[in-house]
């Protein structure tokens, strides 16, 4: 929102189009109008843009919050950690996605480029149907192509693996799957991302050779096989975060009482399946976020934490929304970055340290 106007470059670039006969003068006035009323609710945009990103955050799907939770602790993770032990295998990777790509626009180019004059000339000589030629001609096109097109697949997810495994913390080839839950789920998410970023400028720059509707079905295709593998991902990575809460010894006890008051069990930092960013905070008596609701609580913006579940006793887990109203003994599920989690901690437990204080008999 706060990228919104225009201003002074949208006149000379009007004025431009005007001076060389592209558009009419009845486009000046057009910008004129524009920027102005742009530079009146950018600031009103701004001031609400918070608003707005809760709001449509919590029209989100909430398998889909986790996912963007997940993807956000990375984020900040490979920003603040870049995986420089894995920075050949990167450019190496790198290097062979890119030979695959510019060998598939190769292929295609140049059969694009010498078929015409291959049907021509065959058919004559060895007295064979144009057509004939013409469809096995295409057809071994389509196989070159097509084993370039699986380097690409398979160098973007390989790719997408290195990136995974640089910033989230390694684990053992015999360690169990509810251990390894997050690591298919960013795979294929940042496989994706990849996909995306390569994709787009092969299908434009083979636009000459093939038809442009014929590459943005293939890469719409191959992208929604991608989204429902990464759908499947975060089914499995919920259901097992909910079989691990649930076989956990106590899982969802309520907190025991000290001094007539509910106190907190602890619950300190708690390394997630393939992550050691996740941790169970209690809410205690006079928390911050008791009688709250996630959107009143603001904690993500607050410490840059996500809540992925709500462990509350007699309820089991449940998927956080953000008007769900939060209660005294519930646990909430962090996920985010060490900094983020402890300042999370900090502002709940703060909270519930100064009404302690202020409800402490005088001397």
């Amino acid at each position: 929102m706060s990228l919104a106007q225009i201003g002074e470059f949208s006149f000379i670039i009007a004025g431009l189009g005007i001076a060389s006969g592209v558009t009419g003068e009845f486009i000046f006035p057009v910008v004129v109008g524009v920027s102005l009323l742009t530079s009146v609710i950018t600031p009103w945009m701004v001031r609400r843009s918070h608003g707005a990103a809760a709001g449509f955050e919590a029209r989100l799907p909430a398998k889909l919050r986790l996912l963007v939770a997940l993807y956000d602790a990375w984020i900040k993770r490979l920003w603040s950690a870049p995986p420089a032990s894995a920075s050949s295998r990167l450019r190496r990777g790198a290097l062979y996605l890119a030979v695959d790509a510019v060998s598939l626009v190769a292929v295609l180019a140049a059969s694009s480029e010498v078929r015409d004059e291959i049907v021509a000339v065959l058919p004559h000589r060895f007295a064979l149907p144009a057509g004939l030629v013409g469809g096995v001609w295409t057809a071994v096109t389509l196989l070159f192509a097509g084993l370039f097109f699986v380097g690409v697949l398979r160098r973007s997810a390989a790719l997408a693996r290195t990136l995974a495994e640089g910033t989230l913390p390694p684990h053992r080839a015999d360690t169990a799957e509810v251990e390894q839950a997050p690591w298919p789920v960013l795979t294929v998410v940042i496989e994706l991302a990849l996909l995306i970023v390569i994709g787009l400028p092969l299908v434009l720059l083979s636009q000459p050779f093939v038809p442009v509707r014929s590459g943005l079905l293939i890469l719409v295709f191959v992208l929604a096989l991608l989204a429902h593998k990464a759908w499947q991902s975060i089914t499995m990575l919920e259901a097992h975060a909910r079989r691990r809460r649930t076989d956990r010894p106590g899982a969802g006890a309520p907190g025991t009482r000290h001094g007539g008051a509910r106190r907190a069990a602890p619950t300190g930092a708690r390394t997630a399946p393939g992550c050691s960013s996740l941790r169970r905070i209690r809410l205690e008596a006079g928390s911050l976020a008791a009688c709250n609701s996630l959107t009143g609580l603001d904690l993500k913006s607050r410490s840059g934490a996500d809540v992925v579940a709500i462990e509350r006793p007699g309820a089991g887990a449940l998927l956080p929304s953000p008007r769900e109203p939060l209660e005294l003994g519930d646990i909430l599920v962090l996920l985010g970055p060490e900094t983020a989690l402890a300042t999370a901690q900090d502002l709940l437990r703060a909270a519930a340290k100064a009404t302690e204080a202020d409800e402490a008999p005088g001397p």
